[in-house]
Formats: C-alpha cells, sequence, structure tokens
C-alpha cells in the first residue's frame, strides 16, 4: 500500500473505516473530509481504475457528503498524517549505556553477571539483558552514586 498514490490510500483508508465504523455511520448523515480534491467529484465521476470499480460499492448504503478542504487549512490533520516518522525515531539513552559501563566497573554486580554468565545463578530470579542486571525484574543500579541521585 506504500507504493501507491495518495488518492488510492486514502479511498482504502475511507473504505476501512466505514467498515470498522459500520454500525454507527448506517441510517446517519455524515460527512467525509478530505484534502483531496478529485474526492469532491467522487460520486459523480467515471469509475476509470480498478480500485474505484472495487471500492465504491462498499460506499453503497450510506448518507454521506464529502468535503474539501484544502491540506494547507487541515493543520491537525496534516500533524496527524505526519506523526509516522515520529514511531521510526529511536530513542537513545545515555544513561543505560552507562549503568552497563558501571556495572562492570562495581565488584558485587560484576560478580553477579559473571555468576550468570557461568549459569549460576537461578534464571528466573536474574537477568541481564545488554550487560545490565535485572532481579526479579528490577534494574540493579551500580554503587556510583552519580546514578542514584
Amino acid at each position: 500500500m506504500q507504493k501507491q498514490s495518495v488518492y488510492i490510500r486514502e479511498f482504502y483508508a475511507i473504505t476501512e473505516a466505514l467498515a470498522k465504523f459500520r454500525h454507527y455511520l448506517l441510517g446517519h448523515k455524515f460527512i467525509i473530509k478530505t484534502d483531496q480534491k478529485s474526492w469532491k467529484a467522487l460520486l459523480e465521476q467515471q469509475l476509470q481504475t480498478l480500485e474505484q470499480q472495487q471500492w465504491l460499492p462498499k460506499f453503497l448504503g450510506y448518507d454521506f457528503t464529502i468535503q474539501y478542504k484544502p491540506g494547507k487549512e487541515n493543520i491537525p490533520a496534516d500533524a496527524l498524517s505526519r506523526s509516522c516518522l515520529m514511531a521510526w525515531s529511536e530513542s537513545n539513552f545515555k544513561w543505560l549505556e552507562q549503568i552497563a559501563q558501571m556495572t562492570i566497573a562495581d565488584a558485587k554486580l560484576n560478580k553477579s553477571l559473571l555468576q550468570h554468565t557461568q549459569g549460576i545463578l537461578p534464571a528466573h530470579k536474574f537477568v541481564v539483558k545488554d550487560g545490565i542486571v535485572f532481579k526479579r525484574g528490577r534494574l540493579m543500579i551500580p554503587a556510583d552514586m552519580r546514578l542514584r541521585n
């Protein structure tokens, strides 16, 4: 669906929304607001693409009007459509790296780390992930006071 045109993706999204909210929408008049100018004439135009021929029958039975709103006037929707970029951003927690480094420097935690790798510590109580020791699901903080404050 990523390689499809914006028109086709919006067509698909609206048909999916109609299917999902069918029980709320049937028998009620509602407005479909869009920033696609071509959608304004959807019900009057000839069906030219395969997608239109497949999906337009799914609009039958609904009482709706299509309202065009240019993208530059539709700021909240534009922000929502761009929010997928935020989902791809990755957090970088430097303090987790510091904990992993200080775990090696901490005598008690380093001993736990070594015992875990040797299989001495019970696996159901101790877990090591990325050099960080967890005991019963809780993060074990090294004794270094800089991290504790």
